[in-house]
């Protein structure tokens, strides 16, 4: 709990609490003591009038008219020596009343005077006295005068008027002698700490006392409960401090300027970066009607009705300026509508700069759109561009036509001049070819050396002739560097729409396998598309192969095919060996042979991505096998030469082999002889790295190429698969006797396993045997077949 404490003494006499409670006990005892005053000057009175009764009242019972006397003179005589004369008296048929000491009591007189001539301020007392000592009855009229009275009963209430006076003083003394520490003082600090808290910007450095808080009594109460209170209240003041501080922040992160306007749309308020987005002083803008403001303003804003229309049905209005008062930028305008009783009374929003963003994002969108290098399109920019242009074929047949060019002799310079000449030679390129074309075209660079041109409204035959004039201004184009001329060329390749009128894909695989007939035609020439040309439409289709590999892969739609590898002599082995080879799924559920695939995987970079795919799946598929294989199986996966001499597939073949815990006895790693020796040191190398492991290698194709046998030795390799060219007609051919057991020799001298492929008859297997052949493969016996899940499983049920 916060506790505040005031800083200044208490001054009991200059407060006005302090004479108000004073006052107020004051009175109250004055009030309470003239009550009793009244009560008391009553009282008086009657005892006096009372106690003249009672006189009256012996006389009337008296039998001896003497006997008047001393009560006369006891009336006439009052405490403290006061006199109540009888005013007048009428005895009626008497004698003479003397008093005690021979004065005159009154005259008598026959006649009693009319109580009506008698003086109001006395009584008038009728008493008739019979006595002895004069036969005839007396009657007695007496009249006192109580002003007497009043005079006595002056005399006492004074005196009880000092009295009340001193004791009132005495009192209220006493009072504020206990009312000041309980209760005047403790509500002069309330009163205090109350105008601190109204006047203090902040809430610390004030502390009530601790007496304060524990007093038992409804102002120990009050105070713990303004305690409470001043905590909450100083908590809320840093929390509003915060909000503000943060709104604040927020607000100019957010915006530039707010405004508000009135039911008229007059601007009332309007604040921020005024001067600087619209030239003027703030103050300038007041009362002037927001029509007037946005009329003034060169710009595409809808007419103010239907931004008022907007915020009556949406309650929000956005819109966007492309010039201001004093310069051109770009301003976001933000509207909320208020409303009083479901009708609106105005509107209040801000006011956004976003020049910079804009100018950013048109930035940021020519970046995304155009190569950083040349300025031309970029390849995403051209795809979009081609889809415009298909459509238009497509609904208005507007034929377009798609150059694609790709520089020769371009390396060249890159080789001789480093990367910044080559730089330099393509942004002029850039420029020389968009000088070359209508200013409706569109020119990409589509990577490297590789441009394209969509040419508009064109025919196969209009676009040769317009990309033979790029290709003339690029052959008589010179590159200077560094005292050197270059001569650069160009192939292009050129398809019209009509080529493959439903995809503009397809449009640019047929012009990009006219490039590539144009290089192979010699380079620096143009190649038009034309669906007889045998060269472009297997390139075409090469091309087609390259977006069904990718989706394969992609989908999964590789499928494993094995075919087995068995001992030429029969020894009762009871191994499982067989070859790995691939097929490929297509969308229609057709299978395909890596004959029609693999040409295209090799020649756009596909190939290491599948062979990948294989090792993987087939390492997967060892892993999965639940019955005990060891010294049993062993798979042969075929290598290419590319993934071979990638030290990156290198590496992950490794590593797999050791995260999947394959067992690398089962391996056997195929590669062709022209491969082996066209890095023979890197593949020796591997070979062994492999061979480490556990691995086997088997070289394939043996014979087909052009090393040395005598190299043989030198290759770490478990097995040699002879050519199937010197297979197939092996018993009819005695050149392929002779090298086949050459071949067998000089494996069992380096202690290699021999395999024969393409093994299709009975009589090829005999004249094996007779060479010492060690295993053959081929359809004698097995035609590839889908690898099962579970072979030796299957393989096991067979045999039971």
């Amino acid at each position: 709990m916060h506790t505040y404490r005031t800083t200044s003494r208490y001054n009991s006499w200059s407060s006005p609490i302090f004479w108000r409670i004073t006052g107020i006990v004051f009175l109250s005892i004055i009030i309470i003591e003239a009550i009793l005053l009244v009560f008391s000057w009553h009282r008086e009175r009657d005892r006096q009038l009372n106690r003249i009764d009672d006189s009256f009242a012996i006389i009337s019972t008296i039998s001896n008219t003497r006997q008047i006397v001393p009560i006369l003179d006891s009336l006439l005589t009052q405490p403290g020596g006061t006199s109540t004369p009888v005013i007048g008296y009428v005895i009626k048929r008497g004698t003479r009343i003397q008093s005690q000491s021979g004065s005159t009591v009154g005259l008598g007189g026959n006649e009693m005077p009319s109580q009506n001539h008698l003086n109001t301020a006395a009584w008038v007392y009728d008493t008739r006295v019979i006595a002895p000592d004069n036969p005839e009855s007396v009657e007695l009229w007496l009249r006192v005068d109580v002003s007497i009275v009043n005079q006595i009963l002056d005399q006492y209430v004074l005196k009880l008027l000092g009295m009340i006076l001193i004791i009132s003083l005495f009192v209220t003394a006493v009072c504020l002698l206990f009312l000041t520490p309980l209760l005047v003082r403790p509500l002069q600090r309330l009163n205090q700490l109350l105008l601190l808290t109204g006047q203090s910007n902040s809430l610390e450095n004030q502390e009530i006392q601790s007496g304060d808080l524990t007093r038992s009594d409804e102002l120990g109460t009050v105070f713990r409960s303004f305690d409470n209170l001043r905590e909450q209240l100083a908590k809320a003041e840093s929390e509003n401090v915060e909000i503000n501080e943060r709104f604040r922040h927020f607000a100019n992160l957010g915006a530039d300027c707010f405004w508000e306007v009135d039911r008229e749309q007059r601007l009332t308020y309007i604040a921020g970066d005024v001067l600087e987005m619209f030239g003027v002083e703030p103050e300038h803008l007041l009362g002037i009607p927001i029509e007037e403001i946005l009329n003034s303003i060169p710009t595409d804003l809808p007419d103010p009705s239907v931004i008022i229309s907007s915020l009556r049905e949406d309650g929000t209005w956005e819109g966007e300026l492309s010039k201001s008062l004093n310069r051109e930028r770009s301003i976001r305008i933000v509207a909320n509508g208020l409303y009083r009783n479901s009708h609106l009374t105005g509107a209040r929003g801000t006011v956004v700069d976003i020049t910079a963003a804009t100018e950013m994002a048109r930035i940021l969108t020519y970046q995304a759109n155009h190569d950083a290098l040349t300025g031309l399109y970029n390849r995403r920019e051209f795809d979009r561009l081609l889809a415009d242009a298909l459509a238009a074929w497509q609904q208005e047949g507007k034929i377009f036509c798609i150059c694609m060019i790709d520089l020769d002799r371009f390396k060249l310079v890159n080789d001789n001049c480093g990367h910044s000449a080559g730089d330099s030679l393509l942004k002029q390129l850039a420029d020389l070819i968009s000088a070359s074309v209508h200013a409706t075209d569109a020119v990409a660079r589509f990577g490297g050396d590789e441009f394209t041109v969509l040419m508009r409204d064109c025919s196969i035959e209009k676009g040769t002739r317009a990309a033979n004039a790029i290709r003339l201004a690029v052959e008589k184009y010179r590159f200077p560097w560094n005292e050197k001329i270059f001569e650069i060329g160009a192939s292009i390749g050129i398809a019209d729409s009509s080529s493959a009128p439903d995809n503009g894909r397809d449009i640019l695989t047929a012009a990009d396998a006219c490039c590539i007939k144009a290089k192979n035609m010699g380079r620096n020439q143009v190649q038009a598309y034309s669906p007889t040309d045998e060269s472009v439409v297997r390139h075409y289709g090469e091309m087609h192969w390259m977006a069904r590999i990718t989706q394969a892969l992609r989908e999964d739609m590789f499928l494993l095919y094995h075919q087995f590898i068995v001992p030429v002599t029969d020894d009762g082995n009871d191994d499982y060996h067989f070859e790995i080879l691939l097929r490929m799924k297509g969308t229609d559920g057709s299978i395909y042979s890596p004959a029609e695939f693999l040409p295209a995987a090799e020649r756009y970079n596909l190939i290491e991505k599948i062979d990948k795919h294989v090792c993987e799946l087939t390492m997967q598929w060892i892993s999965n096998q639940t019955v005990d294989i060891t010294d049993k199986l062993l798979v042969n996966i075929n290598l290419s030469a590319i993934s071979l001499s990638d030290d990156d597939f290198q590496k992950y073949l490794v590593d797999r082999i050791s995260k999947l815990q394959v067992d690398a006895r089962h391996l056997c790693f195929e590669l062709t002889e022209s491969t082996a020796m066209k890095n023979r040191q890197k593949t020796i190398e591997f070979f062994k790295q492999l061979r480490s492991l556990g691995c086997s290698i088997a070289l394939d194709d043996f014979g087909s190429g052009f090393s040395s046998m005598v190299q043989l030795h030198s290759l770490p390799i478990d097995y040699i698969k002879i050519d199937g060219g010197l297979i197939r007609n092996l018993p009819e051919s005695e050149i392929n006797k002779a090298l086949v057991k050459s071949v067998c020799e000089v494996g069992e001298i380096l202690n290699v396993k021999t395999v024969a492929e393409f093994v299709e008859d009975e009589q090829t297997l005999i004249v094996l045997k007779e060479l010492g052949v060690d295993y053959a493969q081929g359809y004698l016996f097995s035609r590839p077949s889908q690898l099962p899940d579970l072979l030796f499983n299957d393989h096991q049920q067979a045999a039971a």
